[in-house]
């Protein structure tokens, strides 16, 4: 439990701190919770908008042929996205507020900003800064997972002590979603070849944050950082 401390006519008062709370931004009518883990500021949900900071509305696959057609015309203006139910019966229109949405990697980039305002989309090392935080790569998994059997399956190996409470969205393939509610896909922002993102991965039967090449083209969940 993070605590916070108070002097008070020379007496120290100890008191739990409650998880901050940051405004998402003028573009869209919520408010994220947000966790501090370490020197970080984390969400606590996967991002759910449906258009860029700028109020521009990002495309919405809602059939299996209109992301393919995102998958087949990849570029700065094709940012999508898609409900991680999407594989359920190929109904694109099944909402999940819990998972969020899936983005493609020209959402999470476009200049606009996927995030609000003071958020972003994590880098690779503001991930790893979060991962080494919580003992490295072999056990953050566990710590970073929501605990039980709520959204993870059966055997779940987590205790969600970080706060993070990471959920399996699974990710977008070429034309349906995949690994929803077993896998968890996280995008990191910076790229490592022209038609390739990285991704953070977390199952459910180990305690293991693992990281995946995902194309360009495919969906994964986005949890924001703060600025």
């Amino acid at each position: 439990m993070k605590l916070a401390f108070v002097l008070f006519l020379n007496t120290i008062i100890i008191f739990p701190l409650a998880a901050q709370i940051f405004p998402q931004g003028l573009f869209v009518n919520k408010q994220y919770k947000s966790v501090v883990i370490g020197t970080q500021t984390w969400m606590l949900e996967n991002l759910n908008v449906t258009t860029y900071s700028d109020g521009t509305a990002i495309g919405n696959a809602t059939t299996t042929t209109e992301w393919i057609s995102f998958v087949n015309n990849p570029g700065p203006a094709d940012g999508a996205w898609v409900y991680p139910t999407a594989a359920e019966g190929g109904n694109f229109s099944l909402s999940n507020p819990d998972y969020g949405k899936l983005y493609n990697w020209y959402a999470i980039t476009n200049t606009r900003g996927l995030c609000p305002t003071n958020w972003h989309v994590p880098s690779r090392a503001e991930w790893r800064v979060l991962y080494n935080f919580e003992g490295g790569a072999s056990t953050a998994g566990g710590k970073l997972k929501e605990s039980g059997t709520t959204h993870w399956a059966s055997g779940n190996v987590a205790t969600n002590v970080s706060g993070f409470t990471a959920l399996p969205g699974g990710y977008m393939g070429g034309g349906a979603s995949l690994g929803n509610p077993t896998f968890g896909y996280y995008w990191a922002s910076d790229d490592i070849a022209s038609n390739m993102g990285y991704t953070y991965l977390l199952y459910p039967f180990s305690a293991v944050i693992d990281s995946a090449n995902m194309g360009k083209v495919g969906g994964s969940a986005v949890r924001c950082l703060h600025d």
